[in-house]
């Protein structure tokens, strides 16, 4: 079977002034599917253990969380390739559809990341002996976030412009912020974890289990943003 039994997009005619609107749908389609790919086999990898300690675990929050953070990027992905593939109109693709596939991956890719921020922000929280000041500085803290994501994903539909096939382009200074506050949150996150776990704060069990918990969740966000970041080069054009 070659490319042009397995893409939609042949024989379509382009009014890009680029001329490589085929190449970036043949990159979407395969890109989206490769991602598809390496989380299942991510997953695969990982799943005796993940049978071990999450599966046959008690039900308590924790638990569904992780499962949450780890099965919800495969599905999302799924389904975004099969609307790739299968639902989303030949080009031009209406700027309508382009907004929502788009607000779609941003709000997806944020809910990823505040989950993966609220269980960190609770080790770092329980780490501190759930001290009122830290709680309440790591709430701002995450507040802060959030204020910041959805005031970029207030301006998308005023600062960025689609081309027929949802390429986006739009300003910088909405991604410079966003990036930003992430790694801000990021480095606050890590360096009080690490400042407390070098004075012993924490006990060997409950260090193994959030070890476990947060490594492989970190793995699993890892390859989610690797996806995320994939399909936004998609979709953006300079």
């Amino acid at each position: 079977m070659n490319l042009n039994q397995l893409s939609p997009y042949v024989g379509l005619a382009f009014t890009s002034p680029n001329g490589d609107v085929t190449q970036a749908l043949y990159v979407r389609e395969w890109s989206s599917l490769g991602t598809v790919i390496i989380i299942m086999w991510d997953m695969l990898l990982l799943f005796n253990d993940e049978y071990v300690h999450i599966w046959r675990a008690p039900s308590f929050a924790l638990k569904w969380i992780y499962l949450f953070t780890r099965y919800f990027p495969l599905l999302f992905q799924s389904i975004s390739y099969y609307l790739l593939t299968h639902a989303l109109p030949p080009p031009p693709i209406s700027v309508s559809i382009c907004l929502a596939w788009t607000l779609a991956h941003i709000v997806s890719t944020r809910i990823m990341m505040a989950v993966m921020e609220g269980v960190l922000m609770l080790r770092v929280y329980a780490l501190y002996s759930k001290s009122t000041t830290v709680g309440w500085f790591l709430v701002a803290l995450f507040l802060m976030q959030r204020v910041i994501a959805i005031g970029v994903a207030v301006r998308v539909p005023k600062n960025v412009q689609f081309d027929e096939i949802c390429r986006a382009k739009g300003k910088r200074t909405d991604t410079i912020v966003l990036g930003g506050g992430i790694l801000f949150t990021q480095a606050v996150i890590w360096t009080m974890t690490v400042a407390k776990r070098k004075v012993g704060m924490e006990s060997r069990s409950n260090s193994r289990f959030w070890n476990y918990h947060t490594t492989l969740c970190s793995r699993g966000l890892f390859l989610w943003f690797q996806s995320q970041l994939a399909g936004l080069l998609s979709i953006c054009r300079d």
